[in-house]
């Protein structure tokens, strides 16, 4: 009943009877207990089952290398959902750590001084999506084309740019997508955890039905 993504921190002790299918699924589900205080969880197994049989019989081996055994899940790097979430923020993570002037916060405002350079960093992202999916090929250039447009632009328009704000009085590339800053339209939002990949939604009631506002 309870698997990925509840949190509530009384909940002490687990039963789970009989081994998920998935390793994943299985440290998922198992731990919801545990979040505050120490927890405690009983597997309790079917003898008649083969695999629910071999996972008592390799339990400490299984238990004590769990993430091992987490099986691989098929990606799609460069689909248009993972682009608009990634695409902008991995090609400035390669222009920070290949271009030494683009390195500090505020030097994102110097992008109109490495043309080459963003078209050196734009090919070498664009000859892997050739290698993985091709088919995105023309889409991913034509986006990453117009980050790299719209990026010159900011720094055009503004002295002061930083790739992130610590201070109140900045323009900003890119920011938290967990930022409410009505001000911050120009700026695209990156994922700051792998964990949290959408933002917040707020859930209130109002006469007796529940709405919510996503953040």
């Amino acid at each position: 009943m309870i698997s990925v993504g509840v949190d509530i921190d009384r909940l002490g002790v687990m039963v789970i009877a009989g081994q998920p299918q998935g390793t994943a699924e299985y440290i998922q589900a198992s731990s919801r207990v545990g979040r505050r205080d120490p927890g405690l969880v009983f597997t309790v197994y079917n003898s008649a089952r083969s695999r629910d049989r071999s996972h008592f019989e390799t339990f400490l081996p299984y238990h004590s290398a769990l993430y091992r055994r987490v099986e691989a899940t098929s990606v799609t790097p460069f689909s248009p959902r993972a682009r608009e979430r990634a695409l902008h923020a991995a090609f400035v993570i390669l222009c920070r750590y290949l271009v030494p002037g683009l390195r500090k916060n505020e030097d994102a405002m110097k992008v109109n001084l490495y043309t080459n350079e963003l078209k050196a960093i734009r090919d070498l992202m664009l000859v892997r999506v050739s290698r993985v999916d091709p088919l995105e090929l023309n889409d991913t250039k034509a986006e990453l084309d117009d980050f790299i447009n719209h990026w010159k632009a900011l720094a055009s328009n503004s002295s002061t740019l930083h790739y992130q704000k610590f201070k109140e009085k900045q323009n900003v590339l890119l920011y938290d997508l967990s930022e409410t800053d009505d001000k911050l339209t120009e700026a695209l939002p990156i994922l700051m955890s792998m964990r949290d990949v959408d933002s917040t939604s707020s859930l209130y009631e109002v006469n007796g039905r529940a709405k919510h506002v996503a953040r």
